[in-house]
C-alpha cells in the first residue's frame, strides 16, 4: 500500500517571497520556483556555518535531491549530521533513511535504528514511522518516509509535504510486529496516516497480535485522514462483521469513499455489492458502472466482471465483442479468470471466430496461475483433441489436479476415464469413488453416473433401489436423464 499524502503543514513565506517555509516544528521547505535556487543554497550554507540547524538541514535536503545544486549524497549526509547533532530531529530521521538505503554511506540498519529512535524519542513522526518499518515483518515490503521538495512547477499545498520511498533490505535487527505496531501507532498519533494503516494491517493479521477492534480503530483513523486503503479495509471489516457488527450499508459507504479517492478495489467491491444486492437494491447498471471504473483504473477483476455483464446482457446491452475485449484486457492484466473466459469465447465462437488453438493457449495461461476452471477446460481440450493432439495422460493429470481442488466436474470426468480405462487401467472402484465425490459436491452428472454403476453392476453390488436413489438426486439437481431413469425404476417397482 503506497500513499503519497501523509503530513499536514502550515505554510508561510519570508517578507520578500524568496523561499517558502513549511513549518510544523520540522522546517520542511519548498522553493518559490520563480526565484534563484542557487542563491537559496548559498544562504543556507552561510547560516549553517554560523551554527543554524535549519540552514544545515535545508542544505542537506538540497544535496540529497539535487535541487538548485548538484546532487551529492555524501554532502547530504554531512549536513544532515550537522543538523541532527544540533538537535534538528527531522534531520536525524532523514539521515537514518540514508543509512537504511545505503545512500552516501554504507547500508547500516543498526545506525538507522539509532537515528530513527533519536528522532522518534523527540516526537518526530517520520522517525517513529521509519522505526516501525525496520521492525515490521507483516508487510512483504516497506516504504520509508522523508520530506521532499516539490518538483518544478508544482504548487505547495497545505498538505502532502512528505512522500514515501525506498525498500529496506538486509535489516540486521530482529523484526518484531509488536515493536512495529507500537512505532506505527506513535506515528499515527502524530498524524502519519500511513502509520495508522500499517498498524491496522498488523492488528488485522493472524496470530497473537490479531485484534479486530484495534484494526477497526486504526483503519478508521487512516480513512479519516484520506487514506483510501484505510476506507477499503474498514469497509471489508463491516461487510464481514469483523470487529464490528456486520453492516452492508456502512461497507458500501466506505467502499464509496475509497473508490472516489481513486482506489480501484473500492470501485470493484461496490460493483460486487450492487450486483449481489447486499445492503442495497440489486442494480446491475450500477454494478457495471463501478466495474468499469475499477477496470479503467487497472483492476483486472473489474475488467473481467464487466466482461461477464456484457456476455450476459446484465446492466448493459449484450455484446460478445465487448465482452471479449474486456476479458482480453483482464487477461493481459494478469487475471486467470479473464484468460479462462476469453478461452471459452474462442472455444465456443462467441464474438470471435472459433479457434481451438487459441483457446488451449488461454486455458493454459489460466491453469498456470492455478485457476481450477482453466485447468479443467485444458483437460477437456486434451481429452477431446481440440486445438491440441488428443492426450489421455494429460487429460487424466489435469482432471486429477482439479478434482483435488474440489472441482466436481474434474472428479466426474476423472471417474469416466477410470470407468472406461482411458489413459489408465480400468478401475470401477476408483470410478465409483470419484463419481461419489462429484455427487457429494452437488454435480448431477456424478449422481447419475453413480446410479448407472449400481444398475450395471460395475464395481458395486447390483442394487436398483440404491441406483434409484442416486438417479433421484440427479433429477433433484435438474438433470432430466436422472428423472427419466428414476421414473423407469419407479414404474418397475423399485
Amino acid at each position: 500500500t503506497i500513499l503519497q499524502k501523509s503530513f499536514i503543514f502550515n505554510l508561510k513565506t519570508d517578507t520578500e517571497g524568496n523561499v517558502w517555509i513549511a513549518t510544523l516544528g520540522n522546517g520542511l521547505f519548498c522553493y518559490d520556483f520563480g526565484k534563484d535556487k542557487f542563491q537559496a543554497g548559498t544562504l543556507y550554507k552561510n547560516t549553517c556555518v554560523q551554527g543554524d540547524a535549519d540552514g544545515c538541514y535545508n542544505l542537506g535536503l538540497m544535496y540529497d535531491y539535487g535541487r538548485g545544486i548538484g546532487q551529492d549524497k555524501l554532502q547530504a549526509v554531512k549536513f544532515y549530521t550537522k543538523a541532527c547533532d544540533k538537535g534538528y530531529v527531522q534531520a536525524c530521521s532523514n539521515l537514518g533513511l540514508m543509512y537504511s538505503n545505503g545512500e552516501g554511506e554504507s547500508k547500516d540498519a543498526l545506525k538507522a535504528v539509532e537515528l530513527y529512535t533519536k528522532a522518534c524519542d523527540q516526537n518526530n513522526a517520520s522517525g517513529c514511522f521509519n522505526l516501525g518499518t525496520i521492525y515490521d515483518k507483516s508487510h512483504s515490503w516497506h516504504v520509508l518516509i522523508a520530506p521532499e521538495k516539490f518538483l518544478d512547477g508544482e504548487t505547495c499545498y497545505e498538505e502532502n509535504c512528505f512522500y514515501l520511498q525506498g525498500r529496506i533490505n538486509g535489516v540486521s535487527v530482529v523484526q518484531d510486529d509488536a515493536q512495529a505496531a507500537f512505532f506505527y501507532g506513535k506515528s499515527c498519533d502524530k498524524g502519519v496516516a500511513i502509520g495508522c494503516l500499517y498498524s491496522g494491517d498488523i492488528y488485522y493479521g493472524e496470530g497473537e497480535f490479531q485484534n479486530y477492534a484495534l484494526a477497526v480503530s486504526f483503519y478508521g483513523k487512516a480513512c479519516n485522514q484520506g487514506v483510501a486503503e484505510g476506507c477499503l479495509n474498514l469497509g471489508s471489516m463491516y461487510e464481514r462483521g469483523e470487529g464490528v457488527p456486520q453492516n452492508h450499508v456502512q461497507a458500501e459507504s466506505l467502499y464509496g469513499s475509497a473508490c472516489d479517492q481513486g482506489n480501484a478495489s473500492g470501485c470493484f467491491n461496490l460493483g460486487i455489492i450492487f450486483a449481489n444486492g447486499k445492503g442495497v437494491r440489486q442494480d446491475f447498471t450500477q454494478a457495471a458502472s463501478f466495474y468499469g471504473r475499477a477496470c479503467d483504473q487497472g483492476d483486472a477483476g473489474g475488467c473481467n466482471n464487466l466482461g461477464v455483464m456484457y456476455s450476459n446482457g446484465e446492466g448493459v446491452t449484450q455484446d460478445d465483442v465487448q465482452a471479449m475485449l474486456l476479458y482480453g484486457n483482464a487477461c493481459d492484466k494478469g487475471s486467470a479468470m479473464g484468460c479462462n473466459n476469453l478461452g471459452v469465447m474462442y472455444k465456443n465462437s462467441e464474438g470471435v471466430h472459433q479457434d481451438f488453438t487459441q483457446a488451449v493457449s488461454l486455458f493454459g495461461k489460466a491453469c498456470d496461475q492455478k485457476y481450477v476452471s482453466g485447468c479443467f477446460n485444458l483437460g477437456l481440450m486434451y481429452y477431446r483433441g481440440k486445438g491440441v493432439s488428443q492426450d489421455f495422460a494429460q487429460a487424466l493429470s489435469l482432471y486429477g489436479k482439479t478434482c483435488e481442488q474440489g472441482h466436481s466436474s474434474g472428479c466426474n470426468n476423472l471417474g469416466l476415464m477410470y470407468n472406461n480405462g482411458q489413459g489408465v487401467r480400468q478401475d470401477f472402484a476408483k470410478a465409483e469413488s470419484l463419481y461419489g465425490k462429484a455427487c457429494n459436491k452437488g454435480l448431477a452428472k456424478g449422481c447419475f453416473n453413480l446410479g448407472d454403476m449400481y444398475v450395471n453392476e460395475k464395481g458395486v453390488h447390483h442394487n436398483k433401489t440404491q441406483a434409484k436413489e442416486f438417479y433421484g438426486q440427479a433429477c433433484d439437481k435438474g438433470f432430466q436423464q436422472g428423472c427419466n431413469a428414476y421414473r423407469k425404476l419407479n414404474e418397475a417397482g423399485f
